[in-house]
């Protein structure tokens, strides 16, 4: 039997009940939804562009220093020349500016065009203003970032040079020789060997190497009569205690007339001497001068927030730190603190923060 009745109030109640209770669980579905795709949107959005800006600063940082390039005359002939306006007073070529949240940082550089060639040296400052990452050159100002809550410079100070060994003129009683004959000529030692043997010169001050590192031997050492001829091989060594004790490092060379550089590791040693030594075919002299050993480097940066004045020349690296957050709110809230190079960032709200680390290395600061 059909029913002809229509529906009733209370089915129309209980239908209308029904349908708005389907429709607030769907909405807010869909609200949890539309949120969570739009917080990974802005933590997507913060990722690639800190990632990007710290990529540019980066690269630009990396020449910091850049002073040196080539010119070539009518002849087609290369010459080696050094913009004297990238070094600073203290020997470095950076600027480095205590903030907080922000630092700031100036670097000197040279500049290339297109083709390759030097064309002067530049002055740039990145900087916070607000929270705007900001780079500057001349009277021109690039924003390069939004929503950056800190940011801050620190740098790795990889070798600064202390002096071990000095001598110029050469000290030639603090010398003694093995199958040669010493004697002064000038400033110099000069060492004769009569004929084909293995010998060796040693100076008999102690080297103190406080820590396994590399150290740098500047040199000059020039042959006179009987080189090459009878000259079969020179070579520096660093030995314990005497010239033949046990080696630590040894590096053989091509005596010229001109300041020589070499660099290599050595061990932890308290008492290890520094020798020249030499096998001949024949009679040859040999002159020594210019002694001087430095410590290079330890083989780690020593990080430094702000380096003195002295050591600036030294810094090999630097770490640039990058706080971000996300313009509208996309997460749960974080209300404790969050460390920031030496400083320390508040946050409250459901903000997304990310903080951003870039080691970047600057080999030509400090270098003539």
């Amino acid at each position: 039997m059909n029913n002809s009745r229509g529906v009733t109030l209370i089915e129309l109640l209980i239908y209308v009940v029904l349908f708005t209770i389907v429709s607030v669980l769907i909405g807010s579905q869909v609200k949890t939804m539309l949120r969570g795709y739009t917080g990974g949107r802005r933590i997507s959005s913060i990722q690639s562009d800190s990632r990007d800006v710290l990529a540019m600063i980066g690269r630009e940082i990396k020449n910091t220093g850049f002073k040196t390039y080539l010119t070539n005359d009518s002849l087609n002939a290369w010459t080696k020349q050094v913009d004297a306006g990238v070094k600073l007073a203290d020997g470095s070529s950076f600027v480095h500016g205590e903030g907080n949240p922000g630092d700031t940082l100036t670097i000197r550089k040279g500049i290339l065009d297109n083709s390759g060639s030097y064309t002067g040296n530049e002055s740039v400052t990145f900087y916070l203003n607000g929270t705007t990452l900001e780079r500057k050159s001349g009277d021109a100002v690039w924003r390069l970032a939004e929503n950056v809550y800190a940011l801050q410079f620190q740098y790795g100070i990889f070798a600064h040079q202390q002096s071990l060994l000095q001598q110029n003129p050469i000290a030639v009683a603090n010398w003694t020789g093995s199958n040669s004959t010493l004697s002064v000529s000038g400033s110099a030692l000069r060492v004769a060997v009569a004929n084909a043997v293995t010998g060796y010169v040693t100076c008999n001050t102690p080297l103190d190497f406080q820590a396994d590192q590399r150290i740098t031997l500047d040199f000059l050492v020039s042959a006179q009569s009987g080189f090459p001829a009878a000259m079969e091989w020179v070579e520096w060594r660093i030995t314990r205690g005497s010239a033949t004790g046990s080696l630590i490092t040894a590096e053989r060379f091509h005596p010229n007339t001109f300041q020589n550089r070499i660099k290599i590791p050595v061990r932890q040693e308290g008492n290890a001497r520094l020798s020249l030594f030499f096998k001949t075919t024949g009679s040859c002299t040999l002159l020594v001068n210019n002694i001087r050993v430095q410590t290079a480097d330890l083989g780690r940066y020593d990080w430094s927030d702000n380096p003195p004045a002295n050591q600036k020349s030294s810094v090999r690296a630097i770490r640039i730190q990058l706080l971000t957050r996300t313009r509208g709110e996309a997460s749960t809230t974080e209300n404790t603190p969050i460390q920031v190079g030496n400083v320390s960032i508040s946050r409250s709200g459901a903000f997304v923060w990310r903080l951003y680390t870039e080691v970047v290395e600057v080999p030509n600061n400090g270098l003539n």
